[in-house]
């Protein structure tokens, strides 16, 4: 830690501050290597209403590589309404993204895209494609002097939260991680335990887990709890006696011939994603509902209308994850 607290400059906000009480800055994290860059901390401060606790409330965004302040004016009543009777709530953009130092983006990979998204593309046969663009980016990256790619972990993200803290002027926080936030508030309850009060963790992201090696295991075991919980309801059992084998007859015939789904893409238009097998498996939650829990899509409802016969529903749940666990996804071929 730090002799002397860093000291914030103060500016203008990256948002709309209309009828909003807030104020904006940055601190500079120096840089060990006068060869690299220093890191600017982008954050805003929404202060209490009333002066009632002396510790702040701040929010840790997920990703990583995500951001929130660009995004501060729909997202207050979430983040900042139900804390700001009473005390300070402060936002900020982790190193390398957003508004604080942001890394260089890959748009090598964005010439993908429309592939990706518009055509009927098996996604499987994009996965090399843009394995080649990423690894191209990160060459180009890597070759970047200013950089230092090793000072963007976990760990430095916490040593980050601490300067900011102490820049601010706070003895302690309460913590609130949402996703890979969660991961951090963790690191920061790990290794700065002292200038945490409380924390809340959402979505967690244990500390421990590999993200990518870990997520066919999670997504398993998260189907067939809601399958479990399926047949324990009647009405839903009635409804959806296999819900197994519904699941992996779409994924064959969605690989077979992808459905188009319409996702919107702002508040004035959207666009047509075809989706295969291997999406529905990857972001069922995120393709199959839309506003107000709606399916997006209405044949991904289709069920069959009477139990088979064969092997029990707990014998066949063994064969949920096939697909996974052959790895066809292009996120799922890093260990």
């Amino acid at each position: 830690m730090r002799s002397t607290p860093l000291q914030p400059s103060w500016g203008a906000c990256p948002f709309d501050e209309d009828e909003i009480e807030v104020e904006c800055g940055r601190i500079t994290v120096p840089s060990d290597d006068p060869a690299v860059d220093d890191i600017q901390i982008a954050f805003a401060r929404f202060n209490a209403e009333r002066n009632v606790a002396d510790d702040a409330v701040v929010y840790l965004h997920g990703g990583p590589g995500g951001s929130v302040l660009a995004d501060a004016n729909w997202l207050y009543t979430v983040l900042v309404e139900p804390f700001i009777a009473e005390r300070d709530v402060i936002i900020y953009d982790q190193r390398g993204a957003g508004e604080s130092s942001p890394l260089p983006l890959c748009t090598e990979a964005w010439e993908l895209d429309p592939a990706f998204f518009g055509q009927a593309t098996p996604h499987r046969e994009l996965r090399d494609d843009y394995q080649e663009a990423l690894a191209v980016c990160a060459r180009r990256i890597q070759r970047q002097s200013d950089l230092d790619l090793s000072a963007y972990g976990s760990a430095v993200h916490a040593d980050d939260l601490v300067d900011l803290v102490r820049a601010l002027d706070y003895r302690k926080v309460n913590l609130y991680g949402v996703s890979y936030g969660s991961r951090l508030a963790q690191t920061v309850l790990r290794d700065h335990p002292e200038f945490v009060r409380s924390a809340i963790l959402s979505g967690v992201y244990p500390i421990e887990d590999n993200l990518i090696g870990s997520t066919p295991a999670a997504f398993e075991q998260a189907m067939l709890e809601i399958f479990a919980a399926c047949e324990a309801d009647p009405g839903c059992d009635e409804l959806l006696p296999d819900p197994v084998e519904t699941l992996e007859a779409w994924v064959d015939r969605l690989d077979i011939e992808p459905a188009v789904v319409p996702l919107p893409w702002d508040d004035q238009s959207s666009f047509s994603f075809n989706l295969a097998g291997d999406d529905l498996l990857e972001h069922p939650p995120r393709l199959a509902l839309q506003r107000r829990r709606r399916l997006a899509h209405p044949r991904l409802a289709d069920r069959p209308r009477s139990r088979r016969s064969g092997p029990t529903r707990t014998a066949r749940r063994g064969r949920l994850l096939r697909p996974l666990r052959r790895c066809r996804l292009p996120r799922c071929t890093v260990p």
